[in-house]
């Protein structure tokens, strides 16, 4: 969804702080809108990087144009599919570095894409059919791991959900 950016492209934001991922094993104490997922003695070390998605849902409501006839319209999430987090755009810092682009692989007129402020959505697909999925699709979601203990506690609280040992206590 964004292009490359020497700035970094912005932190995560709590969407939803009452998530059970959130909540345990390690409580994470946070409200929704709290900022997640930086470094802030390094502003270019964010979990927003160079390369972020979003779901196909969000995509959908970005139009750089009508439709392309034959096109797919109108796609919503599966179900058992939960929004965490939003990684946000910091267009202060950005300026003109960052290009946002549509379904249909369109890029965003600069003045429509500075009002989308959304570039990555953390969410946890919990498929009705078996299988789970738990995303943060940036390139960069790994820098914050060693810098910011709520970045990495969430990690720990997601693998433990999936069953997978982390090592730690």
């Amino acid at each position: 969804m964004i292009h490359p950016s020497p700035h970094g492209g912005g932190p995560f934001r709590v969407k939803n702080p009452d998530h059970f991922l959130f909540r345990g094993p390690k409580r994470l104490d946070m409200k929704r809108g709290d900022l997640f997922g930086f470094d802030p003695d390094d502003p270019k070390r964010q979990a927003i990087g160079n390369e972020a998605d979003v779901r196909v849902s969000t995509l959908m409501r970005l139009a750089a144009g009508p439709i392309p006839v034959g096109a797919p319209a109108g796609l919503e999430d599966p179900p058992g599919m939960e929004v965490l987090a939003e990684g946000i755009l910091d267009w202060s810092r950005l300026g003109d570095a960052a290009r946002l682009f549509d379904y249909y692989h369109r890029e965003l007129p600069p003045e429509q894409a500075k009002l989308h402020e959304v570039a990555c959505e953390m969410f946890l697909w919990e498929r009705p059919e078996g299988g789970r999925v738990s995303a943060a699709p940036s390139i960069a979601a790994g820098w914050p791991l060693a810098v910011d203990e709520r970045w990495s506690d969430l990690l720990e609280n997601v693998l433990h959900h999936f069953g997978a040992g982390t090592g730690s206590s």
